[in-house]
């Protein structure tokens, strides 16, 4: 999102997540102008007939405040942001299956995104549904694969194995550890 924020030169990022056909909840979400990140709450779809076309058409879908003005308030209120601006939804899919939707509003700014900064955000939408479906199948491999370890480990009844098996999982856990810290530090220095 900040990545997007930057690049579009936009006001506030986040993603959502459909929870139901009736909600839509927000996975991650960031305000680069206030620098801090947007906890908002679950979004009722019945108050956002533009996310729902988005949606529904797998396409980007802009909100305008001479246009919008209801959505618009709806939005930024579970945002908790008292300015309204323009906003685009950008659907994120892959192989035509919704994966999530990227939002990108400019509440402080006011200015709407030209023409070619709106395909640009069709193309970012492209590239973060793809990254988007690796991570999600990288995480089910991952489970897989922990379900498949305990499998065998369980069937050994080695001392001495479960015993390197117990060290060899409290390495993994603070090496994970180190590079979320290392992530952290990174994402400070930039």
């Amino acid at each position: 999102i900040q990545a997007v924020l930057q690049v579009l030169q936009a006001d506030i990022g986040a993603l959502l997540l459909l929870q139901d056909a009736n909600y839509a909840s927000m996975s991650a979400g960031h305000d680069r102008v206030m620098g801090r990140t947007i906890s908002g709450l679950s979004i009722n779809l019945a108050n956002q007939p533009t996310l729902v076309n988005a949606i529904e058409r797998r396409t980007q879908r802009p909100l305008y405040p001479d246009r919008n003005a209801d959505e618009l308030r709806d939005l930024y209120t579970r945002f908790e942001i008292e300015q309204v601006g323009p906003t685009y939804f950008q659907p994120l899919t892959k192989d035509r299956e919704l994966l999530a939707v990227l939002v990108v509003g400019l509440p402080y700014a006011g200015r709407e995104l030209d023409d070619a900064t709106q395909e640009l955000l069709k193309g970012i939408g492209i590239i973060a549904a793809n990254l988007l479906a690796l991570s999600r199948a990288a995480e089910d491999e991952r489970a897989q694969a922990g379900v498949r370890v305990a499998e065998v480990f369980d069937q050994v009844e080695d001392p001495a194995v479960q015993a390197a098996w117990q060290q060899l999982q409290t390495s993994l856990e603070a090496a994970r550890e180190k590079i979320i810290e290392l992530n952290s530090e990174v994402t400070t220095l930039k």
